[in-house]
């Protein structure tokens, strides 16, 4: 698989990155066992063979299991390490009520504790979760500053962030700053404004940070054509379209989805979250899919639900 930097001075990565959400199999720790493990450790193992490079995790997936059950991967692993990008994420406080934190504490305090569950050196990219309505743009620049001078990170992101949030922190943390993760995927054409229309892509492009995309099949609505959806004609088409295109292109609709958003010139690079080796596998060749204007119009076309003005 082909490589990209990530932002101006951030470490290189797939294009497709895997995404570890769901690997522990569940959301609770309990349901945890060793066959668990055993489907966990396959599904890495079939990332690395396809080659993908870059790790996506955060400290609240599975309440932190699944950074350990990485870093007990990479201990039995030894040397896998060094051709790997490991990104996560913290500044989630879930709790009655759930909370956003960016403070300096949280974050170094967070950030710490990642890196003893992952069990490597230092993590190649921190992203802030969710953006923080209480933000004090010094204290995410102090929390940096500390992070990168003891070695514990070595570049920092966003996550969920629009453009003014983007430029906040641009102001402080300048090219420390190498991507932002997105939801992003067909069904968020316009009419609902999302990213493709309100300039947010654009404005990344040309700061030159990096978007990921999350949920890219849409939470699985654009892995198979629906069958008994009749209230969302826009998702039918996307499908049909998806469907169509990929039998021609010769791949399946999720890897026709993730080629979608490839073929973007801001560089996106999809989040692959299953855990089943045979996808993870397919989905990796749509690095190799040269998709043309026509047939990415085509599928944007559907996903707008009507013609383009």
């Amino acid at each position: 698989m082909k490589t990209i930097q990530l932002g101006n001075n951030g470490p290189q990565s797939s294009r497709l990155i895997y995404g570890c959400m769901r690997i522990a199999g569940s959301w609770d720790p309990a349901d945890y066992d060793e066959a668990q493990q055993k489907l966990a450790f396959a599904a890495l193992d079939a990332a690395v063979e396809a080659g993908y490079t870059h790790f996506d995790h955060a400290d609240i997936y599975a309440h932190t299991l699944c950074e350990t059950i990485f870093g007990t991967y990479l201990n039995a692993n030894p040397g896998l390490r060094e051709s790997m990008t490991i990104t996560t994420k913290c500044g989630i406080r879930f709790g009655e009520p759930k909370t956003f934190d960016w403070s300096a504490e949280h974050i170094v305090t967070s950030a710490r504790a990642s890196l003893d569950r992952l069990q490597c050196e230092s993590i190649d990219v921190l992203l802030l979760h969710r953006p923080d309505y209480l933000v004090e743009a010094d204290e995410v620049a102090k929390a940096f500053e500390t992070l990168k001078a003891e070695g514990t990170v070595k570049s920092f992101g966003l996550s969920n962030c629009n453009i003014q949030r983007v430029e906040l922190m641009r102001s402080i943390l300048g090219d420390s700053l190498v991507c932002n993760q997105l939801e992003l995927h067909p069904l968020r054409v316009a009419p609902w404004q999302g990213p493709w229309e309100d300039g947010t892509l654009d404005h990344l492009k040309r700061l030159n940070i990096t978007p990921t995309a999350w949920s890219p099949m849409a939470g699985g609505r654009l892995a198979r054509k629906p069958t008994d959806d009749k209230t969302d004609p826009v998702h039918t088409a996307v499908c049909e379209v998806l469907e169509r295109t990929g039998k021609e292109y010769g791949v399946d609709m999720a890897t026709m989805t993730m080629a979608w958003l490839l073929r973007h010139p801001s560089n996106i690079l999809p989040i692959v979250g299953s855990r089943t080796p045979d996808r993870i596998k397919a989905m990796a060749k749509a690095d190799d899919v040269e998709m043309s204007r026509k047939t990415w119009y085509e599928i944007y076309t559907a996903a707008y639900g009507k013609n383009l003005p």
